[in-house]
């Protein structure tokens, strides 16, 4: 069977351009994403694919054209999460992610021979290294936070451990005032839908736990 798009380009063969590729495969084959992880993959398709090799015919694509997109993802210091100054494997595992399982499945539909990301060499893994606030930092933020408007949750993230996005989700049927215990169930994410003008929403994602 021949898959087509919209606009009518037979794209049987790999006569398809990457970035026309990618949205066939989120829109048919990621369509149970997680709202956070379908962000995260159209972010890096979005900031760090299409820009670099978007506009190449599929079954043109060579791992030379995607060692090169990935090592400049790894000095970018765009959608970075963490650090601003560092080169991040962790970005270039994400973007490698995306790529790799695009073009896997194109392997799959017998678009392309093989997968041109089995070639890629990795850099060497980040260092990781962890800041927490050591006990007379904490004292000094506790302090800070008296008469706050937001005390009651900064407070509770420091006794808890919660995650950012998880004390904004919560209901009060997830507290247990006579145990006690907090059912950290579900996280806050705010979404993007760039294929929509740019909607933003905020949804809550089941995580599980419970914090004593």
């Amino acid at each position: 069977l021949k898959i087509t798009l919209n606009m009518g380009v037979d794209i049987a063969q790999g006569d398809i351009t990457v970035e026309e590729w990618l949205k066939v495969w989120m829109a048919t084959y990621k369509k149970k994403l997680k709202p956070t992880t379908k962000t995260s993959y159209d972010n890096n398709i979005r900031l760090h694919i299409n820009p670099r090799i978007g506009h190449m015919r599929l079954n043109k694509l060579q791992t030379g054209h995607i060692q090169d997109m990935l090592d400049y993802a790894y000095c970018s210091k765009i959608n970075r999460t963490k650090t601003k100054e560092k080169k991040s494997y962790s970005l270039f595992l994400k973007v490698y992610t995306v790529i790799d399982g695009a073009l896997e499945q194109a392997v799959k539909n017998d678009m392309l021979k093989k997968n041109p990301c089995k070639g890629v060499v990795f850099p060497s893994e980040d260092e990781k290294t962890i800041s927490v606030f050591s006990k007379e930092e904490q004292k000094a933020f506790v302090d800070a936070l008296d008469g706050e408007l937001y005390e009651v949750l900064f407070r509770t993230y420091l006794q808890t451990g919660a995650r950012l996005g998880e004390l904004p989700a919560l209901t009060w049927k997830d507290v247990n005032f006579d145990v006690p215990y907090i059912d950290l169930n579900k996280k806050a994410v705010v979404v993007h839908d760039y294929y929509a003008k740019g909607k933003k929403t905020v949804k809550s994602e089941s995580t599980g736990g419970k914090q004593e």
